[in-house]
């Protein structure tokens, strides 16, 4: 009937008409019977686990660790809560949009619990909108629709019982339905809304109403039922009714008005949500007396004495016991979403984080916080969806030692691994710190850069160096350790030779990055990107505490320690400064400033110092967050700056008005200054660079002393310890001048470039040098340089040189008939390589930041990734197999993979037009600090990679594993004729396993990974597809990329997973897909050996355009044209001593007439039935192709119909 006045007006006139009957009843009275031998010991009944809604399961025996047990992608929106019972898990899903007046808005299914498989159902539960509920006891299963349809079902078999319409239940107007339900001893209690609201006790036999109660409102609150109380909430409106007669036994009114939420009631007291500027309150459950408040955004969760709430991203433990006192507090990947669930000492809560929908379940320990288990669930784990009728409410459920996880459209279902949690990790045995600290950015709390009591001296030496793969942070130095970060690492290393003593810890989500860090009292806190700030113990690493900044979403200003408080900010919607404290996180207070970005706080005991663009400066009470002055100007703007204090003057650098000097007491500006990064002070020495020029003056007397410009390129904020100032170069060189007199004492370099503090501006951390404990640390781009003392050592004696003998002169023969020179024998090749299969690993995304870059690759722009320590790939690698995808492309263009280093080849690895996203295997050498450069030769386009595998440098012993045997191509799977198993298309959100192993060439025992080519054709919706080992959790990557109608190949390499088998997931729509086999890689127990790989600089060998691999001219149908390989381009002939047996190319098609396939394959083989490269006409399509060599080092190209161009480009060869 809808809802609104007309449909009030149509309630009102069939009350007057007498309409046949006002409540309608239907079926039968359904007695409830288990499941022969599914009798259980726990059963989750009703929202959060039972009819209290305590988010509890004492008596369940689920610990971690977890493993997953099964998941099922219903395919129809989002899931609702479970309900666990009889050997079955029930769920409802309904639509993500609103459904008025749709019927079909929800279905009701009934799950196997041991294999997910449908037991009966979907059940169509129709309704008005998609929100849909269910509640459960004594064998029967009750539903509510968005219409106010109750309805009970037999829970074991699904027939259905009776039926109830709320809406015509007389003495109410009621027609929206959006609070869920909950039965217990023998009635079902829910609400609804409309003129006014009311809550009704339903008869679980009958389906009589027995009675029913006016309300505020009616909506949104999942009545929470014990034997004595019925408690529903509303802003400002909080109702207990007798269960059995509907009395109401006590109300408190304070009169707000709105949507409601479920309440929570554990021992003796009701914990209710505020909405509308009503707070979270704690009530006495049997007197309705106010006993105090709470935070959290979901229902809080209980075990004993301890509650579990959760708010703004963050989980935090109290104790009950205690006055409520803050135990610890996790903030996780800083988008923890959902309502926590806790069961035999451990709490379990998952995220739902929107730029990856990755959604990540953690098991904490409840008495310390420790997470002992995570997993990606493969989709967010969302809150519940109180106050929105488009989809049923969501939320977690615990019983017959399974945990049950809605996952937007997914069940996603956990049960115990049999392994023990991971026990605490023991104590390190940290480094003996020698001399002072460096606590905070420009060393200290001050940010003055001053260490003056540091042993340093030069001249220096360089102790160690060390690459850490991405852009490095400011160091701290404490406890005889550099904490630093780069990207999302961040490491604790011994400061006397750079060794990891804990770490690296890494964000949970790879684009969030690491701000900078600060240290006091034992503890190093380190502040995400995405604002998650987390303590760690200094010595050990072990997570004390993680906390999500509430209010704001982005960070850019480094933490400042002081006095068992930790200060940071953030900004985005104005600026928010913070105080938390430094022993379990909770928040002490907040202030608001005008924009909150790039400004670490200047703190001492007195005050609290920040400055923004537009010399917007405050100063703020370090205990009460209160201003004490405010530095106001005529404008505002994003682009702040870190202050720098010394003595009673604070020193603000600003881009829009210029820097100046405020003092400190009043905020009044009282002088000016030139200088670019932080300046440094010691004593009355301030030293200022500007212009590449340092510059050192007398700050009392406000008079110049010297002036230093080394090579012109000076570009680090100074730093002066001991009486010597040390200043950076961008061409590597590193300074140290005598503080009073400028004169160079020492110079090194560090053979990467220093960069301006705010070289990454906007895009990634803050940099800096550091000094303490008798070391200046250096970060230099991905480098991070240690100098202290020379050594002691004594100096070897030189050995002396033996006396040359003289060489007779030799005596002159007579000129005869010259003899022709032979020809050199070329020195012998090294063998290759070892391959070694990785699960797919995301390393770079430029849409999100992922891999240190965010935002388009430009016209003719070259971007360096780190590849060696990242996603798997360890720092010694030789090469990486990565997937490359280009995405949002805005004009036709190719990109280029290659070693850093090296000149940009001539060649390309993918080719596109504007609006494509193609994809591409690459293997590619790993060049000069284990990177590769990644070229964009026109427009604009984002690029993604994941990580595949890597290779090993050659002669590496690897146990006889990763080597690679070439087999002639064979088809494994296609799913429109049935090949492998599988007939008909893959279709949406589903995964089919394949078996690899004993199949096509690969043996059945032996093989680690295999080389396929997959094919996808007939698609019908813009999708991906994502190929990984079977029995591991689907990962964030794609292998293939397409849009609705295209047919598209792309090679893949694959590491092989449970029994032999790989999975392959379709995102959206359905596909047909197509597997080829082109070799496999050894596991180190296979008998018939293989070859190694070795890289090379990309080099061209065959463009039909040209003539280059004298083939001159398109390739007609039905065409086989042989092209030699073996000796050209970097790879060996067939006669050395190592010759090739098999080469990887990248093989592209353009210029192409008809629809049309190309095969590659061994020259002086037969021709297999298989394709390498599949396209439309006038597409141009890349492939890596990794074809075993003929004979003669030559390999065959077959066009099939239509003509194309085809050019190839060699990167590597195995041998």
């Amino acid at each position: 009937m809808g809802s609104g006045p007309l449909a009030s007006l149509l309630r009102r006139l069939t009350g007057v008409f007498g309409v046949a009957a006002v409540i309608a009843i239907v079926g039968v009275a359904l007695t409830g019977s288990r499941v022969t031998g599914q009798a259980s010991s726990d059963v989750a009944v009703a929202f959060q686990n039972d009819p209290a809604h305590s988010g509890s399961q004492s008596s369940d025996p689920l610990t971690p660790s977890l493993t997953k047990k099964w998941s099922v992608d219903l395919q129809s929106g989002v899931v609702s809560y479970p309900v666990i019972a009889q050997g079955l898990v029930f769920v409802t899903a309904g639509s993500t949009a609103l459904n008025l007046g749709n019927s079909s808005g929800t279905n009701l299914y009934a799950l196997d619990q041991a294999t997910g498989n449908t037991v009966w159902g979907p059940v169509a539960l129709g309704g008005q909108y998609a929100f849909s509920a269910l509640a459960y006891e004594n064998g029967v299963l009750f539903t509510i629709n968005g219409s106010g349809v109750v309805r009970s079902f037999n829970a074991s078999t699904g027939l259905p019982g009776w039926s109830l319409d709320l809406t015509r239940v007389p003495g109410h107007d009621i027609y929206e339905f959006t609070s869920p339900l909950t039965a217990l001893n023998g009635l079902v209690y829910t609400a609804g809304s409309g003129v006014g609201g009311a809550i009704f006790a339903i008869n679980e036999t009958s389906g009589q109403v027995v009675w029913s109660q006016p309300v505020q409102e009616g909506q949104d609150s999942d009545p929470a039922v014990s034997s004595s109380g019925v408690y529903v909430s509303y802003p400002g409106e909080v109702y207990d009714f007798n269960p059995s007669t509907g009395a109401v036994i006590w109300h408190y009114s304070a009169g707000y008005g709105g949507g409601g939420t479920t309440p929570v009631l554990y021992n003796g007291r009701l914990y209710v949500r505020g909405e509308g500027g009503y707070g979270d309150t704690i009530f006495d459950a049997k007197t309705g007396t106010q006993l105090g408040s709470f935070n959290g955004d979901v229902p809080p969760a209980f075990d004993g004495s301890r509650g579990f709430f959760e708010t703004q991203g963050t989980l935090e433990a109290r104790d009950l016991a205690n006055n409520d006192a803050l135990l610890w507090s996790f903030a996780g990947d800083g988008a923890l979403d959902s309502a926590p669930v806790a069961v035999n000492g451990y709490v379990y809560v998952g995220s739902n984080e929107p730029a990856t929908n990755v959604g990540l379940l953690y098991a904490l320990e409840e008495s310390s916080g420790r997470v002992v288990w995570s997993d990606q669930v493969g989709a967010g784990v969302l809150k519940p969806n109180e106050r929105d009728a488009s989809t049923p409410m969501t939320g977690m459920g615990i019983a017959n030692g399974l945990l049950v996880v809605p996952a937007s459209s997914r069940v996603v279902t956990y049960t115990s691994s049999g392994d023990p949690p991971p026990p605490p990790p023991s104590p390190a045995q940290p480094p003996v710190p020698s001399g002072p600290a460096a606590t905070a950015y420009e060393v200290d709390n001050l940010h003055d850069g001053a260490q003056a009591s540091d042993s340093l001296a030069p001249p220096l030496a360089k102790r160690w160096s060390l690459n850490l793969g991405a852009m490095v942070t400011y160091p701290i130095i404490a406890q005889g350790m550099a904490y630093v970060a780069a990207g999302n690492r961040f490491f604790a290393l011994d400061l006397r030779n750079g060794q990891t003593v804990w770490g690296p810890v890494t964000t949970a989500i790879s684009s969030e990055l690491w701000e900078g860090a600060t240290y006091d009292q034992g503890r190093v806190f380190a502040q995400q990107s995405a604002g998650v700030l987390s303590a760690f113990d200094a010595g050990t690493g072990n997570l004390v505490w993680s906390r999500k900044l509430p209010a704001q979403f982005y960070f850019s200003s480094a933490p400042t320690a002081r006095n068992g408080i930790v200060y940071s900010a953030g900004s985005e919607t104005g600026g928010t400064v913070y105080a938390l404290s430094e022993a379990n996180g909770a928040l002490l207070w907040t202030q608001s400033v005008m924009n909150g970005d790039f400004s670490s706080p200047v703190v001492t005991d007195t005050g609290v110092y920040v400055s923004y663009a537009c010399q917007e400066t405050y100063d703020l009470d370090p205990v009460t967050g209160a201003v004490i002055w405010w530095h106001q100007t005529s404008c505002e703007g994003g682009g702040g700056q870190t202050p720098v204090l010394h003595g009673t003057r604070l020193y603000v650098r600003d881009n829009v008005l210029g820097n100046v000097i405020l003092d400190t007491a009043t905020g009044n500006a009282v002088g000016t200054f030139s200088a670019t990064p932080p300046p440094a002070f010691d004593g009355t020495l301030g030293f200022f660079l500007s212009a590449g020029s340092l510059q050192a003056r007398d700050v009392n007397a406000g008079i110049g002393l010297w002036t230093f410009s080394g090579d012109g390129k000076l570009i680090t904020a100074p730093v002066v310890v001991n009486g010597r100032v040390y200043e950076g170069s961008s061409s590597g060189t590193l300074y140290a001048l005598d503080e009073g007199t400028g004169a160079q004492l020492w110079t090194g370099n560090l053979g990467a470039a220093m960069t301006d503090p705010n070289f990454n501006y906007g895009s990634g951390p803050i940099t800096g040098m550091s000094d303490g404990e008798g070391t200046l640390l250096v970060p230099a781009s991905n480098v991070l340089v240690a100098y202290g003392a020379p050594s002691t050592a004594p100096t070897p004696t030189p050995t002396p040189a033996p006396t040359p003998t003289p060489t007779a002169t030799p005596t002159p023969s007579a000129t005869g008939t010259p003899t022709s020179t032979p020809t050199p024998t070329p020195a012998p090749t090294a063998a290759g390589g070892a391959y070694i299969p990785l699960t797919p690993t995301r390393i770079l995304d430029t849409r999100d930041g992922t891999g240190g870059y965010r935002g388009q690759l430009r016209d003719g722009q070259t971007l360096m990734l780190a590849v060696a320590g990242h996603g798997g790939v360890p720092s010694n690698a030789a090469a990486v197999v990565m997937n490359v995808t280009v995405t949002d492309t805005t004009a036709a263009g190719y990109l280029t993979v290659f070693p850093h280093g090296v000149p940009r080849p001539l060649t390309s690895n993918l080719n596109w037009v504007a609006g494509e996203t193609i994809p591409n295997l690459v293997e590619v050498k790993l060049g000069s600090g284990g990177m590769v450069d990644v070229f964009n030769f026109r427009g604009s386009t984002d690029v993604v990679a994941d990580v595949e595998g890597w290779v090993a440098v050659p002669g590496t012993a690897t146990g006889g594993s990763g080597l690679f045997t070439p087999v002639q191509p064979s088809r494994l799977l296609d799913t429109r004729d049935g090949t492998g198993g599988y007939r008909g298309a893959v279709h949406q959100g589903q995964s089919i396993m394949l078996q690899v192993s004993g199949r096509g060439g690969v043996p059945e025992n032996g093989a680690a990974g295999v080389v396929v080519n997959v094919t996808v054709t007939d698609a019908t919706a813009t999708s991906y597809l994502t190929v990984w080992p079977n029995g591991q959790s689907l990962p964030l990557a794609s292998n293939l990329n397409f849009v609705a109608g295209q047919t598209i190949p792309n090679r893949v390499m694959v590491k092989l997973g449970t029994g032999g088998q790989i999975q392959i997931f379709n995102h959206m729509g359905s596909v047909d897909v197509v597997v080829d086999v082109n070799g496999w890689f050894s596991d180190g127990t296979a008998t018939s050996g293989g070859t190694g790989f070795t890289g090379v600089t990309p080099a061209r060998i065959l463009d039909t355009r040209g003539g280059t691999g004298a083939v001159g001219g398109p390739l007609g149908p039905g065409q086989t044209i042989a092209l030699a390989v073996a000796g050209r381009g970097g790879v060996p002939s067939m006669a050395d001593a190592h010759p090739p047996k098999a080469v990887v190319l990248n093989v592209t098609v353009t210029d192409t007439s008809a629809p049309s396939f190309l095969t590659v394959w061994p020259d002086g083989a037969p021709r297999p039935w298989s394709s390498d490269l599949n396209w439309a006409p006038g597409t141009t399509i890349p492939n890596l192709v990794v074809v075993q060599l003929g004979p003669s080092g030559a390999i065959d190209l077959y066009n099939h119909v239509g003509s194309t161009d085809v050019v190839v480009d060699v990167v590597g060869y195995f041998s």
